[in-house]
């Protein structure tokens, strides 16, 4: 596995992540004191929000510059436009992805990369009331092939990649896309040596236009891997 200098590659993001070009960070945002390490414009961001909220958002304000660091790239502040889209240093991409037990950050130079995008998720089933919104047709019947258990959390990573794309294209494109206007298509990954259903490969592909993007066109590949406390998708364009 390609490494970078001074970055940990174990973690599970940095397991969907094998890409040279990409720093990546992550580690558990309970172990975060809320505020230490950020700069005041920062902090001023999460001052009235809950406990988690505040070690989430330190988590990964940290890690982001942890990992532009390790590229070479001085600190300085990572601030939200009015859509809450971090606004990156000149000259750099990059995603960061939280939930309650990890948070991870990947960070590449544009000129190399167009657009990063990661999610992260609990690993447990996506709720049978949210399959009609989050699946389209076609991602239905290849779930209704899947055994159970594997199935309900294939839906949720159905989930996490079209986060994911969404992600890596959203700062580009500026225009909201709704989740039937993706479809992903799942491959199962054996390359790790994993086949046991829990690393999988994905491609997106457009059902709507999008912005400068048409239907068909189609996105990827990105990465996806179902652990035994997480999901976790990304994808490097």
């Amino acid at each position: 596995m390609s490494t970078r200098p001074g970055l940990d590659r174990a973690g599970p993001l940095a397991r969907v992540i094998d890409d040279p070009r990409v720093a990546v960070a992550e580690q558990d945002p309970r172990a975060v004191v809320p505020e230490v390490g950020l700069y005041p414009e920062e902090a001023t961001l999460i001052r009235q929000a809950v406990l988690s909220r505040r070690q989430q958002f330190t988590a990964g304000r940290q890690l982001a510059r942890r990992a532009w660091q390790a590229l070479g790239c001085d600190a300085a502040p990572l601030l939200n436009d009015a859509r809450r889209v971090p606004i990156w240093p000149a000259g750099l991409v990059g995603t960061i992805t939280h939930t309650h037990t990890w948070c991870g950050a990947a960070v590449a130079f544009a000129s190399q990369v167009s657009g990063l995008g990661a999610d992260v998720e609990a690993s447990t089933p996506l709720d049978l009331p949210l399959w009609e919104r989050v699946c389209r047709p076609e991602e239905q019947t290849f779930l209704n092939a899947v055994p159970e258990p594997l199935r309900g959390l294939l839906a949720k990573g159905i989930f996490s990649a079209k986060e994911s794309i969404y992600k890596a294209l959203y700062p580009s494109v500026r225009v909201f896309l709704d989740f039937q206007g993706m479809s992903i298509a799942l491959t199962p990954a054996d390359a790790r040596g994993r086949a046991d259903g829990t690393a999988w490969t994905w491609q997106a592909t457009l059902q709507v236009p999008w912005g400068p993007h048409a239907p068909g066109q189609r996105f990827g590949p990105g990465q996806l891997c179902i652990e035994p406390e997480l999901i976790v998708s990304a994808v490097v364009l």
